[in-house]
């Protein structure tokens, strides 16, 4: 409620109690004057009327306003204002002695009542139509300003709710085509906005919609150059280039680059100062490792963990640390299991156990085990199992919705991934119930307990 409509109900409040008779005197003296001015037409005189019914003088000024306010209500019944209607107005403004200024400013106000009820109906189906704005800018000119300058100065709030109501409908159905889009910028060019100010009222939606968009296309593993177009487009067209922005392309490059190295393009980097690589050899990552054995002691606990340098190149992997360093083949590898940051390995002798790797962007697991793979001729996953893992779409959208854009877990809603509860690998299909939403490091903390 706006502050001039609170000083409204206050005056009033106050007035009923000091002056408990007046509302019932004033409707009596409209009634009269009202009546006055309709028989006596040219030859109505305010003063003379005014002493005949014995009307206070207090009581003029409100009186006179609010048959001027009668007149405008029926005069703007259809919208609009024609030239006869303004004459009478004009007619009825000098027969009741009304200055331009108390004029102008009872137009004003009752122009906003008519916008008021304009826009309200532009709400209900979402559409500012041609009809619609030329109602607009007949009631702004009225009011002696334009559809725009009505907006900033009384209409802000409605203006904005108007914006993200109409930008909330286009994407009903999850996609934006080139027919909603014309239609918002044609509404945002009419109601006046900046491009600044347009990306201010609906940051927040084009926030989730756009995280929503990532999610889906990060479903799949990887990001095709037709989706990274469409989301640097969503990006350009209704968000700020601020740190969202810089968030969202960040992903599309992590999950671009983890996509690349999954299908055997991977990094070649200097050889590490002292180790022994022999010739030939590439290296493709080098960082910080972790190594827990698989071996156990009698209590369950594990019986070495060990912090060193972990080092993948295109045959084995070398592990360092001052008191325990060892070295596996690809190609002795029995199997291996992956973890959040590592991978669990099986082969023979005292190697066998967790090498924990550092996160993206490194993406040490990830380079580790396309080099297994490549090392073993089997890069290419099953293709039943990649379309097991697939998610339809029409599922990712049920599963959106009943998470409300935000992780299952935590509540975060930056990160996102689909997530199978029952891992495909465990026989978990692509039902909604067993499709949930997790961000990142949710994600993560879920593959280590399982």
């Amino acid at each position: 409620m706006s502050t001039k409509r609170v000083f409204s109900l206050l005056q009033k409040g106050w007035t009923a109690l000091v002056d408990p008779d007046r509302e019932e005197r004033l409707n009596r003296g409209v009634a009269l004057v009202h009546r006055a001015l309709s028989d006596q037409r040219d030859n109505f005189n305010l003063e003379a009327t005014l002493a005949k019914h014995e009307i206070d003088e207090t009581d003029r000024n409100e009186i006179v306003s609010r048959i001027y306010q009668k007149c405008l209500t029926k005069a703007w019944s259809d919208t609009e204002l024609s030239s006869t209607e303004l004459r009478t107005l004009d007619w009825v403004a000098k027969h009741l002695r009304l200055s331009e200024n108390e004029t102008s400013r009872l137009m004003r106000d009752h122009a906003e009542t008519v916008f008021a009820s304009i826009l309200a109906q532009a709400f209900q189906d979402g559409i500012l139509d041609d009809g619609e704005f030329a109602q607009l800018s007949h009631v702004a000119k009225m009011g002696g300003t334009t559809v725009s300058e009505f907006l900033r100065t009384r209409f802000r709030e409605q203006g904005e709710g108007f914006l993200r109501s109409l930008f909330f409908q286009v994407l009903e159905d999850g996609t934006l085509d080139q027919t909603d889009w014309s239609l918002i910028t044609k509404t945002v060019s009419r109601l006046g906005l900046t491009q600044e100010e347009f990306h201010s009222v609906v940051q927040e939606p084009a926030q989730q919609w756009a995280e929503h968009l990532l999610a889906d296309f990060k479903s799949d593993g990887d990001i095709t150059p037709q989706e990274e177009s469409y989301l640097n487009w969503v990006l350009r067209q209704f968000l700020a280039d601020g740190e969202f922005s810089r968030y969202v392309r960040e992903e599309i490059s992590v999950v671009k680059q983890r996509s690349n190295i999954r299908k055997g393009a991977l990094p070649s980097l200097p050889a590490p100062r002292g180790l022994a690589i022999k010739a030939g050899e590439i290296v493709h990552f080098a960082g910080n490792s972790r190594f827990i054995s698989a071996r156990r002691r009698t209590d369950g606990r594990a019986s070495k963990i060990v912090f060193g340098h972990g080092v993948i190149t295109d045959n084995r992997f070398i592990f360092t640390s001052e008191e325990h360093s060892q070295q596996i083949s690809h190609t002795k590898i029995l199997g291996f299991q992956r973890e959040s940051n590592g991978l669990e390995i099986q082969c023979a002798g005292s190697a066998a156990g967790l090498y924990t790797l550092p996160s993206p962007p490194e993406f040490g697991a990830e380079i580790w085990i396309a080099a297994i793979q490549k090392a073993n001729q089997t890069l290419v996953t099953p293709r039943d199992l990649s379309d097991a893992r697939h998610i339809p779409r029409d599922v990712r959208q049920r599963v959106w919705q009943r998470y409300g854009g935000k992780c299952a877990e935590c509540g975060s809603t930056h990160y996102l991934e689909f997530d199978h509860i029952i891992p495909v690998a465990r026989g978990g299909g692509n039902s909604d119930n067993n499709i949930q939403l997790l961000c990142r490091g949710c994600n993560g903390r879920k593959s280590d307990k399982i």
